[in-house]
C-alpha cells in the first residue's frame, strides 16, 4: 500500500492585507486560522478533494481540533508562504503547518488540524477516512 510521501507539501503565497491587522499593524492572532485553511483547501483541491468533489462522494470534512503557535508576527503588507503537509489519512485527516515570512524571513507560526469524515446527508461520524479519499490522497 501506498504512503503519502513527507515531501507532500503543498504551499500558498499570500500577502497580509490591511483588513487583517491591528492598530499596530500587526495580524490579529485569529486569523492565523483562516491562513491555515486556505492551505489546508489548496491541499485538498490539488488531491481532487474539493467540497464539491467531497459532497459526489456523500462525504464532508469538519475540523475537530485546530492549534497555532506564533513565533513571530506578521505585519501589515509581509508577504507569507503557509505550508501544509498531512500526516495522517487513515482515521482522521491531520494536517500540520508552517508559515513563513517571506519579508522578514522568519518563520512566523506552526500549526496543526484534524478533520474527521462524516457521510453526507446524515452527518454520522464515519469510523475511518473513506477508500476513495485515501486513493486520492495516495496518489
Amino acid at each position: 500500500m501506498t504512503q503519502i510521501p513527507p515531501s507532500d507539501v503543498i504551499s500558498v503565497d499570500l500577502r497580509v492585507p490591511f483588513h487583517d491587522v491591528d492598530t499596530l499593524r500587526v495580524v490579529w492572532h485569529g486569523h492565523y486560522v483562516k491562513y491555515l485553511e486556505l492551505a489546508r483547501i489548496e491541499y485538498l483541491r490539488k488531491k481532487q478533494l474539493s467540497i464539491p468533489e467531497l459532497e459526489a462522494m456523500g462525504v464532508m470534512l469538519m475540523v475537530t481540533q485546530t492549534r497555532v503557535k506564533h513565533v513571530s508576527p506578521l505585519r501589515d503588507d509581509d508577504q507569507f508562504r503557509v505550508s501544509a503537509r498531512l500526516v495522517e489519512h487513515r482515521v482522521r485527516l491531520d494536517f500540520e503547518f508552517e508559515v513563513l515570512n517571506l519579508t522578514s524571513k522568519k518563520r512566523a507560526a506552526t500549526g496543526r488540524s484534524v478533520l474527521v469524515a462524516l457521510r453526507l446527508p446524515s452527518a454520522e461520524l464515519c469510523l475511518r477516512i473513506p477508500d476513495e479519499i485515501i486513493r486520492r490522497l495516495e496518489s
